[in-house]
């Protein structure tokens, strides 16, 4: 079953605007179609001038964490921003992220990290695992580990469909693509029949979640080698996945299409 990751956008006034009122007691509360509106005129400027969008991303995602006027209140409260509204931002940046230049996706990166940076480091989690893009996503958390988001739900989503028939209709419900195909990848948590319908599926997330992987093996191999070999470590870590890619993944880290930024961790 074909899924783009584009519609999850274009589709905002249907599907993702459904997933809003669920959560919410009145379905009447119009901060939902108005935070749904600035992510969809966000949407428009990135398809159309990506660097502009890029200088402009705190400005929309202050719009839309004060679509509420007692905005200030409520995160006072609750500890931080709806990520409801303020996460699509950043899931917009990453639909055009692997097709800009490495210059500007830097300049993308260092903006989502200095809204993230802003958080307290559980609501900073709860955008990350809103994000679809492998190679955004990778880029966050690799600068930033404290952002890793735990993917367990997807684990038991494929512990409880082990059929590909069974688990299909399920992909488009999910918060990340990007998470989702990182679980799908673990032998010991999806099934064999899963993993190649799921691989054959989507050729392009899969081969952008290993360039993701390898980032991130890489660089929490460089951290760890005080107490571990480089090479020992990479190779534990790849353990952990699908014995499929394992050259595909060595590859890729030779390849390093990556962001790792001077002077994070």
């Amino acid at each position: 079953m074909a899924y783009s990751l584009m519609a999850k956008i274009l589709d905002y006034h249907t599907g993702r605007r459904k997933q809003f009122i669920d959560k919410v007691m009145s379905a009447l509360d119009s901060n939902y179609d108005n935070a749904a509106s600035i992510a969809q005129e966000y949407y428009e400027l990135m398809q159309n001038d990506p660097l502009h969008a890029i200088e402009k991303l705190g400005h929309f995602i202050n719009r839309a964490r004060n679509v509420n006027e007692d905005a200030a209140f409520v995160e006072a409260v609750a500890g931080g921003p709806n990520h409801d509204w303020t996460a699509p931002m950043l899931d917009i940046l990453g639909m055009m992220y692997p097709t800009l230049a490495r210059d500007v996706r830097e300049k993308g990166l260092r903006r989502c990290l200095k809204f993230l940076d802003s958080l307290r480091y559980d609501y900073a989690q709860n955008h990350v695992e809103l994000i679809n893009e492998p190679w955004l996503a990778a880029d966050i958390v690799l600068n930033e580990p404290l952002y890793w988001c735990d993917y367990k739900e997807y684990y038991a989503l494929l512990e409880k469909h082990k059929t590909w028939h069974e688990f299909q209709v399920h992909i488009p419900q999910v918060k990340s693509q990007f998470w989702l195909s990182l679980a799908v990848l673990k032998p010991t948590i999806s099934s064999l029949d899963v993993r190649l319908n799921f691989y054959t599926q989507f050729k392009e997330l899969m081969d952008r979640t290993l360039d993701a992987l390898a980032g991130i093996i890489y660089e929490e191999a460089q951290r760890m080698s005080s107490h571990e070999g480089v090479e020992d470590y990479i190779i534990h870590s790849l353990s952990k996945y699908d014995t499929y890619w394992y050259k595909d993944i060595t590859t890729k880290i030779t390849e390093k299409k990556w962001i790792k930024l001077e002077g994070r961790i």
